[in-house]
């Protein structure tokens, strides 16, 4: 049992640097957000993404090694906002039938949050890989798992059921934030559509 007399949080100077650390870079994502949204991902420059952040060029690349990184980890933390709202305690405490229309009401609600994510949406195709994306279908996929697990939807291929259920969130969301449709009209679309293949008949 570790000694009560010794403190086990970190020194104040330390933990003083990592809040300072934490501050910087979130400062540093806002304003490359910002930039990549208005600008692209081509014209936005380094340097002034660095000098909205308040910081210097040189502690950007301290941070991240290029552009593209920078891009990667914006698009990575607007995922999780996405993932949260995924998980809300709320919706988990519904029985499974009843999780899927509240979840993309709230994947829809976080899409209207943000007006500049059809522009991230369309940067993140300069990238290899989107960690974005790949956080989203992970976030997806263990939905998925966790309702077949519990006997609430069908023995599906999970991979490619949540690639489909992602396409059709991610055309939803443009639809709704180009005044299409109105958000409640396209998560009651969404949850019909999904429960006619995932959930199991039982339920």
């Amino acid at each position: 049992m570790p000694d009560p007399a010794i403190s086990q949080d970190p020194p104040p100077r330390r933990r003083r640097r990592s809040d300072s650390a934490a501050r910087r870079d979130a400062a540093i994502l806002s304003a490359a957000r910002a930039r990549f949204a208005v600008e692209g991902f081509d014209a936005a420059s380094v340097a002034d993404i660095a000098r909205d952040a308040g910081v210097a060029v040189g502690t950007v690349y301290l941070r991240y090694s290029d552009k593209g990184a920078l891009l990667a980890a914006v698009l990575e933390e607007a995922a999780g906002d996405f993932v949260a709202a995924m998980e809300r305690p709320d919706i988990h405490a519904r029985p499974w039938a009843e999780r899927l229309e509240p979840m993309f009401a709230a994947l829809l609600a976080e899409a209207a949050r943000h007006p500049d994510l059809p522009a991230l949406m369309r940067l993140s195709m300069q990238l290899p890989q989107d960690p974005g994306h790949l956080k989203v279908r992970a976030a997806i996929e263990h939905f998925m798992s966790e309702g077949q697990a519990a006997g609430a939807f069908r023995q599906v291929p999970v991979c490619p059921a949540a690639a489909i259920a992602h396409g059709m969130v991610q055309a939803a969301m443009r639809e709704a934030m180009a005044g299409q449709t109105p958000p409640q009209v396209l998560a009651g679309l969404l949850a019909d559509a999904a429960r006619r293949w995932m959930v199991a008949d039982h339920f």
